[in-house]
């Protein structure tokens, strides 16, 4: 698989936490060394807000604040935990990682899901960036303009984020907050069975917003990746549309994600090259 020059050399981009990501993983397998990484950690551990969030780039003077960029922050402490189970470490981020999940969970909507939390770039509090999707305004699906506002991909960041959470508290010894982040998560996957799935020519897939029927690969990848479906209905929902000229495709950020849950659901490895759409395996 070729990766395009610009994934690793990341930025000052919205996409750069998930590169970011990538880059640190990748310097930890290759060198053994994670101080690029803790360094990385502790940036965004230190940019939190009084609201829960972290700023979306760390250090900084500005303020950028994408939800789902937290996310991404938690995410980069499960993977340190995976690689090195530091404990110590875990147990410094956690007081963190419960205040963005606070966040999400106090902005819950009557239906379960994830509320609108904000919209496109400077037009809002909050940037509800998701992916650089060519039909969407500012990386944000057209969702967020419709209906409630709801992003289901907010609520399925924060049902993997739950997940993950209940693992390093588990790890940290804090069993009865991993219960609690669990039984979170359950109740989140049911609000999401219930309001976000729908039918796009004869297949079930997950709505970009709860009852809006609009779709697009970030959400089928999700729900694969969080467990919402199983398997086999995974890998039809992926197939419905995956080089789909009709449906947003993933960009830069998320092409190793949907590369490994395509191989996963489908049971088969495909070559991912760039195409007019996106990313195509």
């Amino acid at each position: 698989m070729s990766i395009p020059q610009n994934f690793l050399r990341g930025g000052n981009c919205p996409d750069a936490a998930p590169k970011l990501i990538f880059n640190i993983a990748m310097a930890d397998a290759i060198s053994a060394d994670d101080r690029l990484a803790r360094q990385a950690m502790e940036a965004f551990r230190r940019s939190q807000r009084p609201d829960g969030l972290i700023n979306a780039d760390a250090p900084t003077v500005k303020s950028n604040v994408i939800p789902a960029f937290s996310i991404y922050y938690l995410l980069m402490v499960h993977d340190h935990m995976m690689y090195l189970g530091d404990k110590a470490l875990v147990k410094r981020h956690l007081p963190a990682i419960d205040g963005i999940l606070g966040f999400f969970d106090r902005n819950l909507s009557e239906q379960g899901l994830v509320g609108k939390s904000g919209g496109p770039i400077m037009r809002h509090r909050y940037w509800s960036f998701i992916d650089w999707a060519g039909v969407w305004d500012s990386g944000v699906p057209a969702a967020t303009g419709k209906g409630s506002g709801s992003v289901t991909m907010e609520s399925l960041l924060y049902l993997y984020g739950l997940q993950k959470a209940a693992e390093l508290a588990e790890f940290a010894g804090r069993t009865d907050t991993a219960a609690e982040y669990r039984q979170r998560a359950g109740a989140l996957s049911d609000a999401i069975r219930t309001h976000c799935f729908g039918q796009y020519q004869g297949t079930t897939l997950v709505q970009d917003g709860p009852g809006i029927e609009e779709y697009s690969v970030h959400c089928q990848v999700f729900a694969v990746l969080t467990g919402i479906v199983e398997s086999a209905e995974g890998k039809q929902m992926l197939e419905a549309v995956v080089w789909n000229p009709e449906v947003p495709q993933a960009s830069v950020a998320f092409i190793f994600t949907c590369s490994a849950r395509w191989n996963a659901a489908a049971g088969t490895k495909r070559q991912m090259t760039w195409g007019k759409y996106g990313a195509r395996w």
